[in-house]
């Protein structure tokens, strides 16, 4: 498998993505969020890491479930850098290497009533000489660490302030022409190792020092595609909706395991929990939501959710209502 996705697999180069290529280090190519967005548009890649907006502009991908770029609060790692009051600037320089957060940029200066022009900037040594910089990923943080005078509008915590909801920045996007087989199991797979060796990463990643990266991986950044990250992105359709002219599109999220129940085949989030008598002795639900010792103490969405493409695992006690409620909803089966 890894020498058939050879290169077919493109990530960014900065802290927040470490976790989600664990172990695909090898296969995967690293761009700036603008050029990764672009190769993977064309073509040349089968996946990326991309800018949610990639998604949202154009219907050429699915969006693998259960794994994102996000927030709950600040993120540290998008925010405006302003000397003046907001309400008193007129220009914004931003760096375009995310279209995420240009359009995240616009949907919260439009929520206050404000619309300075923004201007494209990539000279990341001056940015301390801007009235106004929009800054992202590891120069927005190496920035923090300099001196500056500039006040800090976190676009993260910003957003969770205006909705209540979590921002999602970044997704794996799938290309629908081009889909090798275990492609989504594989990047499934590099998140639980990654998480799973986030304190090695933490220490021995080579940028920053530890206590940023263990602050920022652990306090500030979210790697879960969940229902509130699905819902953030459903109000930042709507959002972006009222202030563009372009298509918006909603995304299509595909699950990366398929497995056999019942003599069907179930695309579902975690971990097959088998219908054997190894799987009676399994104590622990696997799914990466879901932190219950017992299959009676399960999240319970586990097997209500399946037919949804939504599901964790399936435990024992469950797994008779999975396939009953899935045969129902065949449509959803393959």
């Amino acid at each position: 498998m890894g020498e058939s996705m050879a290169k077919r697999i493109g990530s960014v180069p900065y802290l927040n993505s470490a976790p989600l290529t664990c172990g695909i280090e090898g296969e995967t190519e690293f761009l700036p969020p603008s050029r990764l967005a672009k190769r993977l548009r064309a073509g040349g890649l089968a996946a990326g890491l991309v800018s949610i907006t990639e998604v949202l502009f154009n219907d050429l991908y699915d969006t693998l479930d259960g794994v994102a770029v996000a927030s709950d609060g600040p993120v540290k790692s998008v925010f405006v850098a302003h000397k003046k009051p907001l309400e008193q600037v007129e220009v914004i320089h931003c760096d375009t290497a995310s279209l995420s957060s240009v359009n995240l940029l616009k949907v919260t200066l439009a929520k206050r009533g404000l619309s300075p022009r923004l201007e494209p900037f990539g000279d990341y040594d001056r940015a301390a000489e801007r009235d106004a910089v929009l800054l992202i990923g590891n120069p927005g943080l190496e920035f923090l660490r300099s001196r500056h005078d500039h006040k800090i509008l976190d676009l993260g915590q910003a957003w969770r302030e205006d909705t209540g909801l979590p921002f999602v920045f970044a997704v794996w996007a799938i290309r629908r022409d081009q889909r090798p087989p275990g492609l989504g199991q594989k990047l499934l797979q590099a998140k639980r190792d990654g998480l799973a060796k986030l304190d090695e990463i933490i220490a021995t990643h080579p940028e920053f020092d530890a206590e940023l990266r263990a602050a920022y991986l652990r306090e500030h950044i979210r790697f879960d595609l969940g229902e509130r990250e699905k819902q953030g992105i459903a109000c930042f359709v709507e959002r972006l909706r009222a202030i563009t002219d372009e298509t918006v599109y909603e995304p299509k999220y595909i699950a990366g395991f398929r497995w056999l129940i019942g003599g069907l085949v179930c695309y579902c989030r975690g971990e097959r929990w088998e219908q054997t008598a190894k799987a009676q002795q399994r104590t622990t639900c696997s799914g990466p939501s879901c932190s219950a010792t017992s299959p009676a103490r399960c999240c319970g969405r586990c097997w209500a959710n399946c037919f949804r493409l939504s599901a964790w695992c399936t435990p024992r006690a469950a797994l008779a209502r999975t396939t009953s409620a899935c045969r129902a909803r065949s449509s959803r089966w393959r």
